[in-house]
């Protein structure tokens, strides 16, 4: 954009949009900072900004009935998404002592190297040959992990589908 030009509401979703994610260095920022000072904001920009962001705070009846409001849907039987406290067997084993001693005992027997590539370390996942929903008993068995990297030897290696009959 040309300096001195106006922009329209499209072309500041544009340049927002492609300034999403990106982190600027202090001095950029501190250029930016002096370009705009002495300058009025558009009536457009305080009236997209609302009264929350121009530092109006709400009042304690107000703050007080939004406390209120968090209060019975955070705990169990009162949450919208409740099911009757219904678990999964498969996720409590997933969050068992049992199933953190198996992982453990897989990276260690591979020495914390991906079986599928060869490298050693990063991020690792314990994989098992035989899944959970063919065979239950085999779970935690140490000799039923395979230690692989996240990327992209389980993803893709470990669980493509000329892989899902394999085990």
């Amino acid at each position: 954009m040309r300096k001195g030009t106006k922009h329209t509401a499209e072309t500041i979703a544009k340049i927002s949009a492609a300034c999403r994610g990106r982190h600027l260095s202090a001095a950029h920022c501190a250029k930016m900072s002096a370009a705009r000072k002495g300058k009025p904001k558009s009536a457009e920009w305080r009236a997209h900004i609302g009264d929350a962001h121009r530092g109006l705070r709400a009042s304690k009846s107000a703050r007080a009935n939004m406390s209120a409001s968090h209060i019975g849907l955070a705990a169990g039987d009162k949450h919208p998404c409740w099911k009757g406290g219904v678990t999964l067997e498969r996720d409590r084993a997933k969050h068992s002592q049992e199933y953190a001693h198996w992982r453990k005992a897989v990276f260690e027997r591979d020495n914390y190297t991906c079986q599928v590539c060869g490298r050693r370390g990063g991020r690792l996942e314990a994989h098992h040959i035989i899944w959970w929903s063919q065979c239950r008993s085999v779970f935690c068995d140490v000799n039923n992990g395979i230690t692989a990297c996240k990327l992209p030897c389980h993803r893709k290696l470990l669980h493509a589908p000329s892989m899902r009959l394999a085990g």
